[in-house]
């Protein structure tokens, strides 16, 4: 609430991950998770939000759906739980209605060019896992570009 009075909610934007497990808290009781979600989502509804970013394996199962319609705003989905999200899945889950749009993280840092990427059907470069999260910029400025972008 105060970040949104701060600068404004349409600038604001809320990730929730209901589930994943992280770093030893461990969200397996899905009745507790699903009314401690719910009630998150309640309290920020009502603050108009620019959006609500969810990292589900199970995008389009009733959790996730049910958290979409009670927040009532743009929902960016969050496939990449187990692989990066391909360009296929990430337009199925908007086409069908699962997503407004969709969080694109590992596949982007391997490939600052991937919209070029995606629109010419090209190969993308995999992500060096092992320089992910370093302490230098490698492996965030030195993939190799597209070179056939625009034709």
């Amino acid at each position: 609430r105060a970040v949104a009075a701060e600068v404004g909610a349409a600038r604001v934007g809320l990730r929730i991950s209901p589930e994943r497990n992280i770093q030893d808290v461990w969200e397996k009781d899905a009745a507790d998770v699903r009314a401690t979600y719910e009630a998150l989502v309640d309290g920020v509804a009502p603050l108009g939000l620019a959006y609500l970013s969810v990292l589900h394996p199970d995008l389009d199962g009733s959790l996730v759906q049910d958290l979409r319609r009670r927040f009532g705003g743009v929902v960016v989905a969050n496939s990449g739980v187990a692989s990066p999200t391909t360009r296929d899945e990430a337009e199925t889950l908007v086409s069908s209605g699962v997503a407004d749009a969709v969080a694109v993280g590992r596949a982007l840092i391997a490939n600052p060019d991937l919209v070029a990427r995606w629109r010419e059907g090209a190969d993308e470069n995999a992500v060096d896992q092992a320089s992910v999260y370093g302490p230098d910029a490698r492996g965030y400025t030195d993939y190799p570009a597209l070179t056939t972008v625009g034709g």
